[in-house]
């Protein structure tokens, strides 16, 4: 039977947007319902994403690293330690035998790469629109989402939830999930040394939870400290 798209994926953020370069890439038909706008997107602010060399690797499969590259700072040694012990743990990217171990970019430049892709042209991004509900016919997925005031239905054969925690796709099918409090929050900083950084990476594991400083571009410094909640 006909559809509208052969692939629907609700949820645009980084996992959603590149799962769809991916399947775009294989020349698949998808579509992203996305409930905020390109200029609101909660997932691609002033935050920063540490990437790991695989997942480096994988973007750049995806020819996604010219423009993240820009913006994206090599992480070249790391340093891990424990509070109350003596000592820490160095790894460095010349001991791996690789460039580097990782990359630290602002999740606003990984936004910017997705949409300015080539084969982003063959995505198409719905949004702001949210998933209302979805039933099944045949072989096909009906998948309702509003835009505005208005309602329209989608036709696929695969949906993917990559709309978050409290995810609405999830919610539909009955998929559940569970929580953990941890009774913790992450204050995140950006900030600026009175040092060249150097690439490197520090973790410090505290009672309250780690604390680390990640390398940026520009000399800058991202830093996530876990505290427990007051």
């Amino acid at each position: 039977m006909q559809t509208d798209f052969e692939i629907v994926i609700v949820g645009g953020g980084m996992v959603g947007g590149v799962l769809a370069q991916a399947l775009a890439s294989d020349g698949w038909q998808v579509a992203v319902v996305e409930a905020a706008s390109k200029e609101a997107s909660p997932s691609f602010d002033e935050r920063v994403t540490a990437l790991s060399e695989g997942s480096w690797r994988y973007l750049s499969s995806l020819g996604l690293v010219t423009e993240i590259g820009k913006h994206a700072e090599p992480i070249r040694e790391v340093r891990v330690s424990d509070r109350g012990y003596l000592g820490l743990t160095r790894i460095t990217a010349a001991e791996m035998g690789v460039a580097a171990l990782g990359r630290v970019v602002a999740n606003r430049h990984l936004q910017r790469a997705l949409m300015s892709q080539p084969v982003a042209k063959q995505i198409t991004y719905i949004q702001p629109a949210r998933f209302v509900g979805m039933s099944e016919q045949a072989d096909l997925l009906s998948v309702e989402i509003r835009e505005g005031e208005s309602t329209r239905t989608l036709t696929t054969r695969l949906l993917v939830a990559a709309d978050g925690m409290n995810s609405a796709v999830c919610q539909a099918v009955g998929i559940k999930t569970r929580q953990i409090d941890y009774e913790q929050d992450a204050i995140i900083a950006r900030v600026m040394p009175a040092r060249a950084h150097q690439g490197i990476a520090f973790e410090r594991f505290t009672d309250s939870g780690p604390l680390a400083v990640l390398p940026m571009h520009e000399g800058q410094c991202s830093v996530v400290w876990t505290a427990w909640r007051e």
